[in-house]
């Protein structure tokens, strides 16, 4: 105890008639030792000569000694309860909020209790951080490269939305219908890698599979085999042989019969132009 402090202590000592022991003399002893004001030091209790002052909101024990007067004694072992701190009013207290200053949302990870939620552009309910497609709504999905993306069963890169074969990897087409599906340049149903005539119109088959048929296996198509029921050699110079045994002579397909378009059956029947108006009467 340094000679001020007993100073003011044995002051109070003399001025304190002996008997008449009051906690609150303990104030200026107390604000001296905590530089804590003494309008800010209050009386919790007193029990004789053992008192608990409230010093700046901190319970201290305080005990008088007839010789030295209010001796400090230590920290009271029942301390107010203090209302946790925090700065930003989002419920979570400054001493375990990750972002202080930031108005956030609880969290059971300590890195992130008190932060704001990551952001997602495309409000999928997946993060951006962990969403693949963080500017398109899509799905979570246990893959890491497809998490947040629309669904894509033939994973192709094209959404099942837009596939017009969800089912089986395809390439991009301007045409809604064929977008997503495998190529088929002759737009014969048989795709490129499954087609053995991919640049000639045809149709599906075990055997030669997407090629335009042909009875007597020539390699001629039927559509222009003269000879159709009998395997010939090819003849571009001469159609009605083309297709035929050296020296035979066959009969040119014709062309297959373009289908007429049906009639609207909403169109409504032209009505019957009206009698002349000079037209001479019947003669009875």
């Amino acid at each position: 105890m340094n000679a001020f402090t007993r100073l003011v202590l044995v002051g109070s000592l003399i001025l304190s008639p002996l008997g008449c022991v009051s906690g609150g003399k303990a104030k200026p002893a107390a604000a001296l030792r905590s530089n804590c004001k003494a309008d800010q030091i209050e009386v919790v209790r007193q029990d004789g000569h053992d008192v608990v002052l409230s010093v700046c909101g901190v319970y201290e024990d305080w005990k008088w000694h007839a010789l030295n007067g209010w001796e400090y004694v230590g920290p009271n072992a029942e301390q107010p309860l203090q209302v946790p701190v925090d700065a930003d009013a989002d419920g979570v207290p400054d001493e375990v909020d990750a972002c202080r200053g930031v108005a956030g949302l609880s969290s059971l990870d300590p890195a992130t209790n008190g932060c704001p939620p990551p952001a997602d552009q495309d409000a999928d309910g997946i993060a951006d951080p962990v969403d693949k497609c963080p500017t398109v709504v899509g799905v979570a999905d246990a893959d890491p490269n497809k998490n947040g993306c629309p669904p894509d069963a033939d994973a192709d890169g094209i959404a099942d939305a837009q596939d017009g074969c969800p089912d089986k990897a395809g390439t991009s087409n301007a045409d809604p219908k064929l977008n997503g599906c495998p190529p088929d340049s002759d737009g014969d149903g048989v795709a490129d890698a499954d087609d053995a005539c991919p640049n000639d119109a045809g149709v599906a088959g075990a055997e030669k599979n997407g090629c335009p048929p042909d009875a007597d296996g020539d390699g001629i198509a039927d559509a222009v085999d003269a000879c159709g029921d009998k395997a010939g050699v090819a003849n571009a110079a001469d159609p009605a042989k083309n297709g035929c045994p050296d020296g035979e002579t066959g009969t040119v397909p014709e062309p297959p019969a373009e289908e007429a378009p049906a009639p609207d059956a909403a169109a409504e029947p032209e009505a019957a132009a009206p009698p002349a108006a000079d037209a001479a009467p019947a003669t009875p």
